[in-house]
């Protein structure tokens, strides 16, 4: 992926991708990707539901393409 996570459209803090899994008892409860400010709680994540098809490139995809978005 070639596209650059632009800063926090909140704080103007450099913006960060990252993996997340969360587990209960053992077992993967949710996954997914998500674009996340290191210097405020601002973030937003695209789960990957194993049954829907969405890989984790898309994922990667979308979480990128949603954090750059801004108002006009």
């Amino acid at each position: 992926m070639s596209e650059k996570l632009k800063p926090c459209p909140f704080c103007g803090g450099k913006a960060i991708l990252r993996e997340y899994q969360e587990e209960s008892d053992g077992m993967m409860v949710d996954r997914g990707k998500e674009a996340t400010c290191v210097s405020c709680p601002a973030s937003i994540a695209i789960r990957i539901v194993p049954y829907d098809g969405l890989s984790d490139a898309t994922a990667l995809s979308m979480a990128v393409t949603l954090w750059n978005r801004r108002a006009k």
